[in-house]
């Protein structure tokens, strides 16, 4: 092998000859390694900065790394890249936020804690140290410091530099204003350095510090600050600041209502102001009577910025009443009495809260003293009575308060000789919950005040006497409806006849609005409703009324309205049932409560539908099984049966069922519909209507689901699978009674059928079921035709009956081609008398009473057990097994294998 060494600068290179490997050594020194194949490297030194890896140092620095052993990151951004010899950012990247230098290796100063800020109600002081190794890192250097500041939602903004001084060791302070003196602000400082290389200098940006805290340029509230009230007057103390920035005191008062019975709306505050020395510290500011304010006391600066406000709600004292009760009138009167009322005073003359209404009545004759009818305040509507006809009266009412009593209203009353003139006999004809109607007569006598002109209704809640509503009636009409009344609230009412003179009222009543309550459903059967209520108050007893409103029965029972007292009237909730109610029919069942005068005090009702009857409750009902028809070998032609004398309710649900006969046990699921069929799982439901007496032809096996109302789609449960070849299948008919979401459902009395090979053609062949004895393609007359001739053979047959029982008496052993002997008690025989006890057929089968599933039993006499259907069995077993099948076969129903064509 022959070596040749080539030198480049300190790097020895040794390049081979030949089929031998060629390595670059990147030693850092000279005659440092041999670069063969098979030689050792790098012999001592290091790899040059920038390279990595044996052999020789081959290998660039990783990403992000640089120089001598690949010990320095590199600082560039946004990818880092650097050159991974000298560390240079590469490929648009530049030195990160922090270095600066040909390597992004020197760091920018920067100081590592934010400036100091605090407020003196005029500014904001900023202040921050001299550079110090304590406080900064990066290059001492320092030009000078950039103050940068922002709100909360901004970003940083130059506000102001301030050169750095080589001689300077203490802090650095300025003052920071700004016009919105509510706005916080964060502050920090920026050193910018000064760079020095061998021909030049510049300036570089240092790195910002952290943040200061946010602070708005505020003030505390003034000290001590109270508010008191003083008659029409509050006085307004505060102590010394000690703040030479606050000169002023501003005082603000708002006025936002009148005493208790006004308050202002925001737009229509009144406003009161005034401003004061900071030395003052007392003033009072002059205000009005019974007002209440809102007192807002802050300093202000000579730049006009304020300190924290100090708010207080004050009411002023009470005055005398300046004004008297308004629209003092009369309501209506009556051969002695009258009834009269006004309005409260202006609520700015009232002066004060009301004590009581201040009443007197005077007249110049000699008569007995009139008596008022009120309460303790004299609250309006009063009745004034013992009046003496055709004499004048006097009445003043005046408003008093906690301070004194205000100008009176005054009334001059003077009754008829007779008031005939008034509406007579007022009463309520009926109320309900929202609403009432009243009636009364006419004038009795000859019209007094000239032609009468109308009628008008006045009706007012006892809660609320001043909020009077009234209706006009006309002349010729004595009633009115009284609409959207509160349930449960008592009323007053009163009707006036208006006179071309005048006019006059009739008496004052009462009445009481129904209390809103709801009947709710319980529980419902076909002849029972269960309902309950729940009345907040005491009632003496409860009527319920029952009105059937509608039926869908086929005929119309007759019901006539039924009506139930219930004498607990307690409070709270209540149940009631009714019985011995018409099937498939809709109630109205009200309930009223009666009070202590046998008058209603709440009503409701609700509307209730029974659900149909049972199928069996309908003794005259009837439901024919299905007869199929095959077509082809595994489709199956049906039609609906005949069904007839139900008497619950309304048909409106009718549907055909195909499920596959199965060993396993049943298992039941509900099928998401309206009728909630219960089926196994291997039903299907193949047809569907809600047309009474369906006739047309259903193929089963099709694949299509026969659906007339097309209420099926999606539903599961519902499809129509083709038929397996060699398979039992059952099929029976469903009727539905459905009425309101309450469902009666009924079965037909299912069908068996075995399916043929699909090579077979047994197109139009009858199916003999297993479950009943069936015809095919009989028309009605011949139907009609087999009840009579049936009826006839009955006759027959019962008299054959006990001839066939007597001779299976005499002959247990010996019945012709079937021998049968029954060993339910002893089964103990010898082995050669067994074989004679098993039948000669080669099919045998049975079907329960009930109609169930059809159970199999077949035994193969010339091969033995093992060619049954149950199994490889004992003789022993299969005696015992044979037994107890033979005899739970129906008399009547034991057929030889030649009817059921089993082979």
């Amino acid at each position: 092998m022959r070596e040749i060494l080539v030198d480049v600068g300190n790097v020895k290179t040794t390049q081979e000859t030949g089929k031998n490997i060629v390595f670059a050594c990147l030693i850092r020194l000279r005659d440092a390694c041999v670069a063969t194949s098979n030689s050792v490297g790098c012999q001592f030194g290091s790899c040059s900065p920038g390279y990595f890896g044996f052999p020789a140092c081959q290998n660039a620095c990783p990403t992000g790394t640089f120089g001598l052993n690949c010990s320095q990151n590199c600082n560039c951004e946004p990818q880092n890249l650097c050159n991974h010899i000298n560390g240079v950012c590469i490929d648009g990247n530049k030195c990160g936020k922090g270095f600066y230098g040909a390597a992004c290796t020197k760091i920018r100063t920067k100081m590592i804690f934010p400036p100091r800020v605090y407020s003196d109600c005029e500014y904001l002081h900023i202040s921050w140290p001299a550079f110090n190794s304590s406080y900064y890192i990066g290059s001492p250097n320092i030009v000078k410091y950039t103050v940068l500041f922002r709100s909360e939602s901004t970003n940083l903004s130059v506000y102001q530099s301030v050169n750095a001084t080589s001689s300077y060791e203490n802090d650095y302070a300025i003052k920071f204003t700004h016009e919105n003196s509510l706005t916080p602000f964060v502050f920090s400082v920026r050193a910018d350095f000064l760079v020095s290389i061998v021909t030049d200098e510049y300036i570089v940006e240092g790195v910002p510090s952290p943040e200061s805290s946010p602070l708005e340029i505020k003030c505390p509230a003034l000290p001590d600050v109270s508010v008191i009230p003083n008659n029409n007057s509050v006085n307004i103390r505060w102590n010394d600041p000690q703040n030479p920035s606050i000169q002023n005191v501003f005082i603000h008062a708002t006025l936002i209502g009148i005493g208790d019975c006004f308050s202002l709306s925001p737009s229509d505050y009144l406003n009161y102001t005034k401003t004061v020395n900071i030395g003052v510290k007392d003033i009072q500011l002059q205000l009005d009577y019974w007002r209440r304010y809102i007192v807002t006391v802050y300093g202000l600066t000579s730049r006009g910025i304020s300190t924290s406000p100090s708010t207080t709600t004050i009411m002023t004292s009470f005055e005398n009443p300046s004004g008297p009760p308004m629209n003092l009138r009369q309501l209506s009167q009556s051969n002695q009495s009258v009834n009269v009322t006004w309005d409260n005073p202006l609520c700015s003359q009232r002066g004060g809260p009301l004590e009581m209404y201040l009443i007197n009545i005077s007249t110049l004759s000699s008569v007995v003293t009139p008596t008022t009818l009120g309460n303790s305040k004299n609250m309006p509507p009063i009745q004034i009575n013992n009046l003496t006809p055709q004499i004048v009266y006097t009445l003043q009412v005046a408003y008093k308060n906690p301070v004194g009593v205000g100008p009176s209203s005054q009334l001059l009353i003077s009754l008829n000789r007779s008031v005939s003139n008034q509406p007579t006999s007022l009463s309520v004809q009926y109320c309900g919950m929202n609403s009432c109607r009243l009636t009364w007569l006419p004038p009795k006598e000859g019209y007094e005040w000239g032609t009468l002109i109308e009628y008008r209704v006045f009706y007012w809640k006892q809660v609320t006497p001043n909020l009077v509503n009234n209706i006009t009636v006309q002349a010729n009409v004595q009633d009115c409806l009284l609409s959207q009344l509160e349930s449960g609230t008592i009323y007053y009412a009163k009707v006036q006849s208006v006179f071309t003179y005048g006019s006059a009222s009739s008496e004052i009543i009462t009445f009481n609005t129904l209390t809103q309550f709801s009947v709710q459903l319980v529980n419902r059967s076909y002849s029972e409703i269960m309902i309950q209520w729940n009345f907040n108050q005491i009632a003496s007893m409860f009527t319920i009324s029952v009105e059937m409103i509608e039926t869908l029965l086929p005929f119309t029972p007759v019901f006539s309205k039924r009506i139930f007292n219930l004498l607990d009237g307690s409070s709270g909730v209540h149940l009631y049932k009714i019985s011995n109610l018409p099937a498939s029919s809709r109630f109205r069942i009200i309930v009223d409560a009666i009070g202590t005068n046998n008058t209603s005090i709440g009503s409701s009702f609700v509307n209730v539908w029974t659900s149909p009857a049972p199928f069996q409750n309908s003794r005259n009902f009837t439901f024919n099984p299905i007869v199929p028809v095959f077509n082809g070998s595994l489709l199956v032609n049906v039609k609906f049966p005949k069904f007839s004398g139900y008497e619950g309710g309304p048909l409106n649900g009718f549907y055909i069922v195909v499920e596959k006969t199965s060993n396993t046990s049943r298992k039941r699921r509900s099928v998401l519909n309206q009728t909630q069929l219960g089926l196994s799982n291997d039903a299907n439901i193949v047809y569907y209507s809600n047309v009474s007496n369906p006739s047309e032809i259903i193929i089963i096996g099709s694949g299509q689901v026969f659906d007339s109302s097309n209420l099926s789609i999606g539903k599961i449960g519902y499809s129509n699978p083709l038929l397996e070849p060699n398979r039992t299948y059952t099929i029976y008919a469903i009727i539905q009674s459905e009425v309101d979401g309450s469902s009666e459902i009924t079965r037909s009395p299912p069908v068996v059928f075995l399916t043929g090979n699909n090579s077979s053609n047994i197109s139009g062949s009858p199916i003999i079921p297993t479950s009943t004895s069936m015809k095919n393609n009989q028309t009605d007359s011949n139907n009609t035709l087999a009840v009579v001739l049936g009826i006839l053979l009955a006759l027959v047959l019962l008299a054959l009956i006990g001839l066939i029982i007597y001779y299976i008496c005499r002959k247990k052993c010996q019945s012709g081609q079937y021998v049968f002997r029954n060993y339910s008690k002893d089964l103990h025989v010898s082995f050669e008398k067994k074989s004679y006890l098993l039948p000669d057929s080669y099919a045998w089968w049975s079907v329960p009473r009930e109609l169930g599933e059809s159970r199999y039993l077949i035994i193969d006499p010339h091969h033995g057990p093992s060619s049954t259907l149950i199994g490889k069995w004992s003789l022993n077993e299969l005696l015992k097994t044979f037994s107890r099948e033979y005899s739970s076969i129906p008399l009547g129903v034991k057929f030889s294998q030649s009817i059921g064509n089993l082979k």
